[in-house]
């Protein structure tokens, strides 16, 4: 006969099992997802500045450029640079961009300038947030659009789909040990009231 002691290491044993089984999962998981979804968002910024490209002035002025970035800024809802091949600001839909040094060491930049797609994931020094950057080259100058995209609210949504997610991930191990230890506890109490 098992005694019920027994089943109770058994079930322990189990449960310390399962659980870090289930944290295992939910680790890759939520990295599988926070890559996904920023892979997503890097693709909506690059097809935004490629729309963008079409519509930008050929024009030099600040002024011009500065008000043509913030416009789109408004429609779109993610911040734009556009940046000369010598790293200087030509256009910004955050402040003047007058105001603001070169950005010729931005990751993103250097690849742009190399004729290639950048992107980066870092702290804006003007705005103090977390962004995405995706910059790209737009015409034969050798002119770089920037796209910049908060990650608060890519994080906000992760965020919440991981809760959810964590939820069904450790509620329903829950159940099914609890649903097993009810079941052996009942089968142990039926073998021992049951004559031999």
């Amino acid at each position: 006969m098992i005694r019920l002691d027994r089943i109770w290491k058994l079930y322990v044993f189990y449960t310390v099992v399962l659980i870090a089984g289930v944290t295992l999962v939910g680790f890759i998981v939520e990295r599988q997802i926070g890559s996904r979804l920023e892979m997503h968002l890097k693709e909506d910024a690059m097809t935004l500045a490629k729309v963008i490209q079409k519509a930008l002035p050929t024009t030099d002025d600040p002024s011009v450029l500065d008000e043509f970035c913030r416009i789109y800024q408004n429609m779109a809802g993610m911040r734009l640079t556009l940046i000369g091949k010598d790293g200087k600001v030509m256009g910004e839909s955050e402040r003047k961009s007058l105001e603001l040094e070169k950005h010729m060491d931005r990751p993103e930049v250097k690849e742009a300038l190399h004729g290639r797609v950048g992107a980066s994931i870092r702290v804006s020094e003007t705005l103090k947030l977390e962004m995405l950057y995706v910059a790209l080259p737009v015409d034969e100058r050798g002119r770089i659009l920037r796209v910049s995209v908060p990650m608060t609210v890519l994080r906000r949504f992760e965020n919440e789909l991981m809760a959810f997610f964590s939820i069904g991930l450790y509620l329903m191990p829950v159940l099914v040990i609890i649903t097993a230890f009810l079941f052996a506890k009942y089968r142990i109490r039926e073998k021992s009231t049951s004559p031999t």
